[in-house]
């Protein structure tokens, strides 16, 4: 039997953490918005599924670095890895931690 979207990578989260940690990744994805495709007018639900494969690896973000090597192996994953290297992602990865640290999510 496969893990539901809750369960991630990691430890299972109950619903209300996985919904508040879904929701500060959310935010910074979309702001982030790699592809501008928010800006663009798309729907706010374009990164839903890279987001939920962050979510599920919370775990394994224990620093800025940390975060921004979790964005860059799914985003290089998922799009094109020449433009998601750890270092290309270190600003997002930043804000994602910070934002996680500030929600109590990490750290």
């Amino acid at each position: 039997m496969g893990l539901n979207k809750e369960e991630g990578m990691g430890k299972v989260m109950d619903k209300k953490s996985f919904k508040k940690a879904e929701s500060v990744v959310a935010n910074v994805v979309n702001d982030w918005d790699p592809y501008c495709l928010l800006e663009q007018g798309c729907p706010e639900d374009d990164f839903v599924f890279e987001i939920s494969m962050v979510v599920g690896q919370i775990d394994n973000i224990k620093s800025e670095e940390t975060a921004a090597e979790v964005i860059s192996q799914i985003f290089s994953k998922q799009f094109e890895p020449e433009y998601f290297s750890v270092k290309d992602c270190m600003d997002v990865g930043t804000r994602l931690y910070n934002h996680l640290k500030d929600a109590g999510i990490v750290g």
